[in-house]
């Protein structure tokens, strides 16, 4: 994917690109009903919506367990919620 924005890049394609943002956290999620819950899932929309266009933000448990990405500290955040305060990382080649 990483390849294929900088080819965009170079063309002098980017206003093209969605501006996405991305949470990811690691944990225990429960399923049914047809959907998806638990802490886990609530951690990753609240990093969703703590995010700006265009950036990737995990928990800490997610930067852990993938120790070869690279991810920068994005800082302590207070996030809504049950979770409290959150530490995040930033995916540092995320395209922007």
């Amino acid at each position: 994917m990483l390849r294929r924005h900088a080819l965009i890049a170079e063309a002098g394609q980017l206003d093209a690109l969605p501006r996405i943002r991305v949470g990811l956290a690691h944990g225990d999620v429960l399923t049914g009903y047809g959907g998806y819950y638990g802490l886990v899932v609530n951690l990753a929309l609240r990093l969703v919506v703590a995010a700006e266009p265009g950036q990737v933000l995990v928990s800490a448990t997610v930067a852990d367990h993938a120790p070869d990405q690279p991810f920068r500290r994005a800082g302590t955040r207070e996030l809504k919620g049950p979770t409290g305060p959150v530490e995040s990382y930033e995916l540092a080649d995320a395209p922007s």
